[in-house]
């Protein structure tokens, strides 16, 4: 099964890019990636589970082609749920997330319930466990200068794909080298300068700021 082209939804503040898998008379399921990270990377799930359902695989805002906002808030990913279902005219669906997803879409069962039929949440059970990287500053003083490093952050480019491959496998071991190229592959972008930058906005870790 190849890979469907990209659609897009419109949305409060960006448009929302998502695709499609399977037989559109299937039951619906829509999969949410995790944070800095883009719904390529759920291909392989995604391609599978659409021998059963019609999948629509997003990318939430800030990440792969959907818009970069640059304020991010958890009841904005919430919303851009309600508003896909809508374009798609989907009254519910079964949903599929992993990390930020799952935090996204464990909200959004519980604000919407009569808009999920079923959902499984990876990982997706709450803010990361940061450690303790503002020692002296506790509470939420901490948390003003994590948001504020946050905030202040800039895109640096990355030397190659071949660069973003080893970042990848630095931070999981247990990825495979052609796995690992293959996200790096799909979760990169080349600029209209030529320069290659991750395809996500540095900024979406905002969401969290003052979670703990």
């Amino acid at each position: 099964m190849t890979s469907p082209s990209i659609q897009y939804v419109q949305a409060p503040g960006a448009r929302i890019a998502f695709r499609p898998f399977g037989r559109h008379d299937a039951p619906p399921l829509i999969m949410a990636h995790g944070m800095q990270d883009v719904g390529a990377t759920l291909d392989p799930v995604a391609k599978h589970l659409a021998q059963t359902f019609c999948v629509h695989v997003l990318d939430l805002r800030g990440h792969g082609d959907s818009g970069q906002p640059g304020i991010y808030a958890l009841s904005h990913f919430v919303y851009d749920m309600v508003v896909l279902l809508d374009h798609l005219g989907l009254e519910k669906a079964a949903f599929w997330g992993h990390s930020l997803g799952g935090q996204v879409l464990t909200r959004f069962a519980a604000m919407f319930p009569d808009r999920i039929s079923m959902l499984v949440a990876a990982e997706g059970l709450g803010p990361p466990h940061f450690e303790g990287r503002y020692k002296g500053e506790p509470g939420l003083a901490g948390e003003g200068r994590r948001l504020e490093q946050i905030m202040q952050t800039r895109p640096r480019a990355l030397p190659s794909k071949e660069f973003a491959a080893e970042r990848l496998l630095a931070n999981n071991p247990r990825l495979s080298e052609s796995q690992a190229h293959w996200i790096a592959t799909v979760a990169t972008r080349q600029l209209e300068n030529g320069e290659l930058h991750w395809a996500f906005d540095m900024r979406v870790r905002m969401v969290f700021a003052g979670a703990e």
